[in-house]
């Protein structure tokens, strides 16, 4: 993106850039001491064309959070144009997902698969799934040299 300076809004570094802020909304009823976002968040949308929305299936899901930070707003464009592709958004527009397709298996996610009540997580299956894939074609190379 271009930004020497780019930071957290967590570690005070007094940085122009802050990319990743507090979360601007805090969950109603939490209990003290927990992140401002925590617990399972509904509306979850999946960007047609991306690979999360490829592993759901379908264009929304419920996830869980357990975070204090997000995506400033500000730089969500920025992120685009540094070739991110954004891949989930929250239900108040946040940016929840993004992923880079360069690489083979990229996904930065605010929400958090290891917290879901569902196992295995269609994310974590589709990270094993493209692992596996690869030490395939890397097997299937090296026995042919």
């Amino acid at each position: 993106m271009g930004l020497a300076d780019a930071d957290t809004a967590e570690n005070g570094s007094g940085s122009q850039h802050i990319v990743i802020t507090p979360v601007l909304c805090a969950v109603p009823n939490r209990n003290p001491g927990d992140p401002k976002l925590v617990g399972p968040i509904a509306g979850i949308r999946m960007e047609p064309g991306t690979m999360l929305h490829s592993i759901y299936g379908g264009a929304e899901a419920i996830e869980e959070h357990f975070c204090n930070y997000e995506v400033n707003a500000d730089y969500v464009s920025r992120f685009k144009a540094a070739g991110m592709r954004l891949a989930a958004w929250g239900p108040q527009g946040e940016l929840k997902a993004f992923e880079l397709p360069t690489h083979r298996f990229f996904l930065a996610m605010l929400f958090q698969p290891q917290r879901a009540q569902k196992q295995p997580h269609p994310v974590v299956t589709a990270f094993l799934k493209a692992a596996a894939a690869l030490a395939s074609t890397n097997m299937a190379g090296r026995a042919k040299a």
